[in-house]
């Protein structure tokens, strides 16, 4: 089993494979021209490791313009990153 990596309690690897969400092309959900900065692709990077914590929250960055957004409760928004995420999620 991979070993998991979390901070702050966002998880940044696979369940499936235990690579790192930003370079797992196979499992990482990836949205075509979502970008609301420049149109770019976004590619899944985090997942809140607890919803009563981060309330489901999902983060995506940019492939483009490498802006980093948070998902929740239906809603894209930018977001400054948290603990690793500049560790985990640039590309």
């Amino acid at each position: 089993m991979a070993k998991r990596i979390f901070r702050s309690g966002v998880r940044f690897d696979c369940p499936q494979c235990g690579k790192l969400l930003k370079d797992d092309v196979k499992h990482a959900k990836q949205v075509k021209k979502g970008c609301p900065t420049c149109s770019g692709d976004l590619r899944l990077v985090g997942i809140g490791d607890s919803t009563y914590l981060i309330g489901g929250a999902i983060w995506f960055r940019c492939l483009e313009c490498k802006a980093l957004f948070m998902k929740r409760r239906g809603e894209l928004v930018p977001t400054q990153p948290r603990a690793g995420f500049k560790q985990f999620t640039e590309f």
